[in-house]
């Protein structure tokens, strides 16, 4: 059998702690939950992040996303073309 030289790079550059594999699929965005805020939840943290001032913003031509970091939860306000989502994003801890 011959050796396959693209496994054995996979294999030694795999994750060898759990440590290591959180890592490594923190780096590629792998832990994260998103979900859109509706009804009352979002009027209540639209009233919260209107009292933190505006966020970081974006343009895209197409679509504008407003973003903003409270404690370990982000949140992104995207408009554009039939779009109004308030996003809430958090990281996973597996």
């Amino acid at each position: 059998m011959k050796p396959n030289k693209t496994l054995d790079l996979i294999k030694a550059s795999a994750p060898k702690t759990p440590e290591e594999a959180r890592a490594f699929l923190k780096s590629l965005g792998l832990l994260k939950t998103t979900r859109i805020l509706e009804g009352a939840e979002r009027e209540q943290v639209e009233t919260m992040l209107r009292l933190l001032g505006p966020g970081e913003e974006s343009n895209s031509q197409r679509f504008w996303t407003e973003q903003w970091v409270v404690g370990d939860k982000t949140y992104q306000h995207t408009t554009g073309e039939g779009i109004d989502e308030l996003a809430e994003i958090t990281e996973d801890d597996i």
